[in-house]
């Protein structure tokens, strides 16, 4: 129940497609409509995603697209202006 996994933002930026649970860390970083998620610990629907993603080339290739259009939200830059949201939003709740 991670807040934000890192290896999704590594995967997305390798390249490479997801296939994560529905938590709300997952659904934040690929969003609720990504393709690959799946109930959280519902074993069958990963299955099914799996098997999916290694026979059904389209949509293979939906979540290689899908993976693309974020890939931009996991740069340097933009992890780096997040923190920097962050700290500022924390100075600003204290009256810093």
């Amino acid at each position: 129940m991670e807040g934000g996994a890192n290896v999704i933002s590594e995967a997305v930026m390798a390249g490479l497609p997801v296939i994560a649970s529905d938590i709300e860390g997952s659904m934040g970083l690929l969003g609720t409509d990504y393709p690959g998620l799946y109930p959280v610990k519902d074993a069958e629907a990963l299955r099914e995603r799996l098997l999916r993603s290694e026979f059904d080339s389209a949509y293979y290739a939906d979540l290689v697209v899908a993976c693309g259009a974020r890939r931009h939200l996991f740069t340097p830059q933009q992890e780096q202006a997040g923190w920097g949201k962050l700290l500022e939003d924390i100075q600003a709740s204290r009256g810093v």
